[in-house]
């Protein structure tokens, strides 16, 4: 039975939609980095905020688009939600973050940053960003980074068709620099990647990845994560973190113009549940299709074994998927497919 008072313990702010990547699998498309302009202006944001941290909430995440591109407003924002006593997470490709803006973010009180790292290969890296001039820049930005003992620095390696091999040499990176974790996650069928097959993670290359996290998780150099709800099943006898997802139970999404997801995978023209100059967010939290999307199920994953474990998959790769939520997910390769097609042993 749902509780009228419950509320989300995360609100992810898309602090723009512009960025100066073009990376191959973005999920928001390049249309959106062309053609958004910002609307919440810092008055908004710290109002918002302030309501969400009074009804509970615990965690702000910073993301994009590029957040940098902002970086004024994001130094702001982090400043005041520090003040609130609310956890700060930044998300961002790391291209804009130098050294200056590291020491800003630090006495701001930023609690944890995240950088996309999907290779660590030069004309690889242009292959899937657009950009060769930023790889250097990059590289550059995480040596000041990491000299911060103070934040919680961690990798993001999108997997997909073009570097599913390139994890052992990612984690290698993360591991000299003394990252604290790095997260593995599939590339999602939305946006960019949807215009690029090129980019798209098929079941054997999926599990390929897998494996090979699986035996680097042996090393205990860095903690892993790794974000595949559908795929838990494979790691339950490790130490990596079983991942469920936390969307529209959790967390909410809030474009730069007030529009509200349960989840950026959820594109905001599509799929917005209300705007916050208009809506309760806690009226927005319990409406019915961030409700649908919390608690619906497909009778196959109510009967599976590892239900606890992936609590159904992702739900907004479902939805993108089959415009719809009662689906099992088109990841799953436990019920989607026989099981007699699938076999796997972490030996192997």
């Amino acid at each position: 039975m749902e509780d009228k008072d419950d509320f989300f313990d995360i609100l992810e702010l898309r602090i723009t939609l512009r960025c100066n990547l073009t990376c191959r699998y973005c999920f928001l498309g390049t249309s959106l980095h062309q053609t958004e302009y910002d609307v919440m202006l810092l008055e908004d944001y710290k109002k918002l905020i302030r309501i969400c941290k009074d009804k509970g909430l615990k965690e702000v995440v910073f993301t994009g688009g590029e957040p940098f591109v902002r970086f004024g407003l994001l130094r702001e924002l982090v400043e005041y939600s520090s003040y609130l006593e609310l956890k700060t997470k930044i998300h961002s490709n790391g291209t804009l973050l130098s050294r200056e803006r590291c020491e800003q973010l630090k006495n701001a009180g930023l609690t944890e940053i995240r950088i996309s790292l999907d290779t660590i290969d030069e004309i690889l890296f242009e292959k899937i960003t657009g950009s060769r001039s930023m790889y250097k820049k990059l590289n550059d930005n995480i040596q000041n980074l990491t000299n911060h003992e103070e934040l919680i620095v961690g990798g993001r390696f999108t997997i997909t068709g073009l570097n599913f091999q390139q994890i052992p040499d990612v984690y290698g990176y993360c591991a000299a620099l003394k990252f604290d974790y790095l997260e593995l996650k599939p590339v999602a069928n939305v946006g960019n990647a949807t215009n690029n097959l090129e980019v798209s993670l098929p079941k054997e290359q999926h599990i390929f990845a897998i494996k090979e996290a699986l035996r680097l998780e042996i090393s205990k150099k860095i903690e892993l994560r790794f974000d595949s709800p559908c795929f838990q099943f494979l790691v339950e006898d490790t130490t990596i973190p079983h991942y469920v997802c936390s969307c529209s139970s959790k967390r909410l999404s809030v474009s730069p113009s007030g529009e509200v997801t349960p989840c950026v995978y959820l594109g905001i023209e599509e799929v917005s549940i209300g705007n916050i100059f208009k809506d309760d967010i806690q009226d927005l939290y319990h409406s019915e299709f961030n409700k649908k999307m919390r608690f619906t199920l497909p009778a196959e994953c109510k009967q599976c074994s590892y239900l606890e474990m992936c609590k159904g998959g992702c739900k907004a790769r479902i939805y993108n998927y089959y415009k719809r939520f009662d689906r099992v997910s088109p990841e799953c390769v436990l019920l989607s497919e026989s099981s007699n097609e699938f076999t796997y042993r972490r030996d192997s």
